[in-house]
């Protein structure tokens, strides 16, 4: 009788060790870090709360690339054979609070309301995938105020009312405020033209 106690005794020690194992595993590593280093998991979250388009969007997974779109602005981020441009530098997986800060901004009309600039030399590139299959991809030139994307994004070309002015607005272009935004973004991604000056 005493050995049959002495081992339910163990039993429950060492089941309480290994919640408390698991439990440490789960403080020390929170569950955007293990998003944002599995490439093609399928991220649940990422389409709760999203601007349109990217709420009907089905992707799981984001990237953001640093590359160069050449001086013509023909290079977008993904070529028309579907795959990347060979010029991208660097590559960041966005974990679901980034995807859901940039498809905010990308989708608020807040975001456009200028002219669009001549020139268009993007440096900027977002990829959207769904299990390694490219689902959208957009080209961004900061310092030229404007991208482009594989799917139109309403918030770009319906009118819409500057909320200090009152003045109603149709550019494609940046405004002042979504410019900084998108600095601030590709800064926090140590991109190499953040504010469209290389560095």
């Amino acid at each position: 009788m005493k050995y049959l106690i002495t081992l339910a005794a163990l039993l429950l020690l060492l089941t309480s060790c290994n919640k408390e194992k698991n439990n440490a595993i789960n403080a020390v590593t929170p569950p955007d870090t293990i998003v944002a280093n599995a490439p093609g998991l399928v991220i649940d979250s990422l389409h709760t709360g999203l601007a349109a388009p990217f709420s009907t969007l089905d992707f799981d997974r984001v990237v953001a690339c640093d590359y160069d779109g050449g001086p013509d602005g023909a290079a977008l981020i993904i070529g028309s054979d579907g795959t990347p441009n060979a010029s991208v530098k660097k590559a960041v997986t966005l974990n679901p609070q980034q995807v859901k800060s940039i498809t905010g901004i990308l989708g608020d009309p807040k975001t456009y309301g200028e002219p669009l600039a001549d020139c268009f030399n993007p440096h900027m590139g977002l990829v959207f995938y769904k299990k390694d299959v490219v689902v959208l991809h957009i080209s961004i030139c900061i310092e030229c105020s404007q991208l482009k994307s594989s799917m139109a994004i309403p918030a770009m070309v319906r009118p819409h009312t500057d909320p200090k002015t009152g003045k109603e607005l149709f550019g494609e272009g940046f405004s002042d405020a979504g410019q900084q935004k998108l600095e601030a973004l590709c800064a926090s991604f140590k991109f190499s033209h953040c504010s469209g000056q290389p560095e």
